[in-house]
């Protein structure tokens, strides 16, 4: 990319295997605070995945850390990328990697657009919590809330034989603000 250098965490290999030129390493962080940092001291994130399986199945994590200390994010357009970024608001999504470069580099451009980009990142980013994302993670373990969003409700109460499970979760009355879920215990 004109006029940028990539900065990279860890393996020494990724800039020869990339071809590029300009580079900073840094070494790997034991220290997830260390690991902010630097990555609060980048002007764009980047997210380049794969388009396969596997990638669709990743979360938007690393994403979510560089719009948490406030950095425009370029991510290769997956299912998980999209439930965060709002393309061309406080980030960018790529669906090839001409476009992927083409984001980038608009983003080393323009630095009042990175500007306005990161700070619609960081305050989205602000916004999740686990009170505010806990829906996401009732789908995949079979729970559903109540609209009033004090009970939670196991998918799979009764077993094969119309049974309780033992150790499935169950139905659990619990503050607005706790949001926790019991499971009944395997003796009892």
């Amino acid at each position: 990319m004109q006029g940028a250098t990539l900065s990279l965490i860890g393996d020494t290999r990724v800039p020869r295997f990339l071809g590029v030129q300009r580079f900073h390493l840094r070494p790997w962080v034991m220290r997830l605070h260390d690991l902010y940092r630097y990555m609060a001291d980048c002007e764009v994130g980047i997210v380049p995945l794969v388009p396969n399986e596997f990638n669709e199945a990743k979360s938007w994590l690393k994403a979510l850390e560089y719009m948490t200390v406030g950095v425009p994010v370029v991510a290769t357009r997956l299912p998980e990328q999209e439930r965060l970024i709002s393309d061309g608001i406080d980030g960018f999504l790529a669906d090839t990697p001409q476009e992927f470069a083409a984001r980038v580099q608009t983003l080393i451009a323009d630095p009042t657009l990175r500007r306005v980009m990161g700070a619609r990142a960081r305050e989205k980013a602000a916004a999740i919590s686990l009170e505010n994302m806990v829906d996401c993670w009732y789908e995949p373990l079979g729970l559903a809330r109540s609209a009033e969003g004090g009970e939670i409700e196991s998918a799979q109460q009764e077993g094969v034989d119309g049974e309780r499970v033992p150790g499935e979760a169950q139905i659990a009355r619990v503050p607005a603000q706790a949001r926790a879920v019991r499971t009944a215990s395997r003796h009892g």
